[in-house]
This record gives structure tokens, C-alpha cells and sequence, in this order.
């Protein structure tokens, strides 16, 4: 029977207009993706969300790209006392209210409110989830974003996205307070001064920082080679100079990607350093290398791609493209 159907996802199904209200029958549901991921027709609505509050089982809820302005989402959610991951981006929302009048959502672990119309303030019901795993949402007060998500989440929070926000400010010390944090993604803000210190006390966990297109300025400091699980740091375009040198990767192992593009940073390794990571991306475009083709690179045994348009000026280039392909 399908009323005892658990799983269902029409994630950019081509269908258009309005979301059936007949999805409330489906009353064992734990899975519903009714997602749509691109900018065009078939765009889908919702005029009645009433349903909803019949899926006491939901655990995953995926309505990103529908429009959902003629309902009231968030009053419909908090009767879902299950619900575990709620995704809702990109769906022409025009506010978040700051207080619920009954919220019981003890699992939510990871919200997404991205690319919608509201404002920067969190709301106060999401300040009370203590499990809250991945964070996707709007601020325009990094700061402030910081000091309010501490203190619901400092030791649950993994996954931290404010990217495409227009923020402005610096990245605050508090950043550091997230000791189980693996994700930052920071990129296309206006963020500006310096990388804190204080990046070197997430060594034992941050895996992914993007920090592209923002105005941050050197020097990059020495404690993102504290990083020991770091795979992928993203500095590009963004107003960096000063040096980086072997230090700045020192306890890195784990580092598959290098992007530094747009920048005027001088890489200085000793001649003698050798990585103890493998690279498959690197892209130092306008960085400073050379005269001689770096030693540490010749270290680099992956056919990685590699865009930095001075190598193929420098010493010994030639050399180790012939080597690995051989």
C-alpha cells in the first residue's frame, strides 16, 4: 500500500504548480524531497501546507525552490517532532519569525534557510537546538552570528555555510569555540583584516576552509599549519601578499587541494622541505614562485591540475612534466 510508504523523492521531477496536499495521507513518511535546483520552469508552489503537520514520522524535509509565500512553513514544522534535517532555500521567503509559539524539534540537527529575502537575526526558537549539526543561513553581523550560534551549538556544530551574504567585518576569534567544526564556508563576502590566530585551535578538525573572493590581507598566519586534517584551503582572490612558507603547512598530511589564485603572496619553501601530503589541485595563478621550479612540488607524484602560469617560466619545469608522465 502506498500510505505505508517511508521514503519519497521528486527532487527536480518535472512536474509544475501547485505541491498536492495529498502528500498528508503518506503518513508514515520519514523521507520527502520535493526539491527544485534550477532557475527555471517547472517552478512549483504551495498554497496549503496544513498537510504537513500529518507526517509525524518526517525525519528529512527538502522543499529548496519551491516558493512557499502564501504559507506559514515554520508554525507548520514545529508539530514535526521527528524532523532531523529541514532544507528550505531558495524559497522566496520574506521573514523568519523570531519566536514560535510551540517548538518541539530536540533532533533538528542541520537547517538550511540560504538564498531567501529575510533578515540576518536567528531566530530565537533555533538558539534552543542543542544538536544542531550544519548551519545554512543567512547574517549580514558575523559576530554576531558567532556569539548567538555558541551558544546553542559549540561543541554539535560541524558544518558552518555563510557564503553569497554580503557580510562585512572580520572573522571573529570565536570561530575557535566550534572544536568539532570540519566546514567553513565563508566565500563571496566582504570579509576583511587578517586570518585569525585562533584558526590553529580547530587542528584535530577542520577538514574544509573556503574563504574565497572576500578582502582578507596578510600575512596569513602560521597557525593554518596546525590544521592536521585540513584537505582543501581556499584563499583565492582575495588582497593576500606577504609570505607563506613551510611552516604555514607543517602539520598538514591530509591536503589535497591549494587555492591561492588572484593574490600576490610570495611562496617561500625551504629547499630542502619536502610534503607530507599528495596534491590533486593546485592553483596559485599571480602568486610568486621561482626563479628555479619549486623542490616541494617536484614532491608531488599526482598529475594534479595545476594552474600557476609562472611555472612555465621557472627552471626545471620541463623536467617534472616529463616525469610524470612517465
Amino acid at each position: 500500500m502506498i500510505t505505508g510508504l517511508r521514503y519519497l523523492n521528486h527532487s527536480d521531477a518535472l512536474f509544475t504548480g501547485k505541491v498536492p496536499h495529498q502528500l498528508g495521507s503518506l503518513t508514515n513518511l520519514q523521507y520527502l524531497d520535493l526539491s527544485w535546483h534550477y532557475n527555471r520552469p517547472p517552478y512549483r508552489n504551495v498554497d496549503n501546507i496544513d498537510w504537513l503537520s500529518n507526517l509525524s514520522s518526517l525525519q528529512y524535509l527538502d522543499m529548496s525552490g519551491i516558493n512557499l509565500t502564501k504559507v506559514d512553513i515554520f508554525n507548520a514544522i514545529t508539530k514535526l517532532s521527528s524532523l532531523s534535517v529541514l532544507h528550505l532555500s531558495n524559497c522566496n521567503l520574506k521573514s523568519i519569525p523570531v519566536v514560535l509559539p510551540y517548538v518541539n524539534l530536540t533532533y533538528l540537527s542541520t537547517i538550511d534557510i540560504s538564498e531567501n529575502d529575510v533578515s540576518s537575526m536567528i531566530p530565537n526558537w533555533l538558539l534552543g537546538m542543542h544538536n544542531l549539526v550544519s548551519y545554512n543561513g543567512i547574517s549580514t553581523d558575523i559576530s554576531k552570528l558567532i556569539r548567538d550560534l555558541s551558544g546553542c551549538a559549540r561543541y554539535s556544530l560541524q558544518r558552518l555555510k555563510f557564503h553569497n551574504n554580503l557580510l562585512h567585518g572580520k572573522l571573529p576569534d570565536g570561530l575557535a569555540m566550534f572544536s568539532n567544526l570540519t566546514e567553513l564556508h565563508a566565500y563571496n563576502n566582504f570579509l576583511s583584516g587578517c586570518i585569525p590566530e585562533s584558526i590553529g585551535s580547530l587542528s584535530s578538525s577542520l577538514m574544509y576552509l573556503y574563504l574565497a573572493n572576500n578582502r582578507l590581507e596578510d600575512p596569513i598566519p602560521e597557525a593554518v599549519g596546525e590544521l592536521s586534517e585540513l584537505v582543501v584551503l581556499d584563499l583565492s582572490f582575495n588582497p593576500l601578499g606577504g609570505l607563506i612558507s613551510n611552516s604555514h603547512f607543517a602539520k598538514m598530511t591530509k591536503l589535497e587541494a591549494i587555492f591561492l589564485s588572484s593574490s600576490s603572496v610570495t611562496v617561500n619553501m625551504s629547499s630542502d622541505w619536502t610534503p607530507h601530503f599528495q596534491l590533486k589541485n593546485i592553483r596559485m595563478g599571480s602568486c610568486v614562485l621561482g626563479p628555479e621550479f619549486p623542490t616541494w612540488l617536484k614532491a608531488q607524484r599526482n598529475k594534479c591540475l595545476m594552474q600557476a602560469f609562472q611555472l612555465l617560466y621557472l627552471t626545471g619545469f620541463g623536467t617534472y612534466l616529463l616525469k610524470l608522465s612517465t
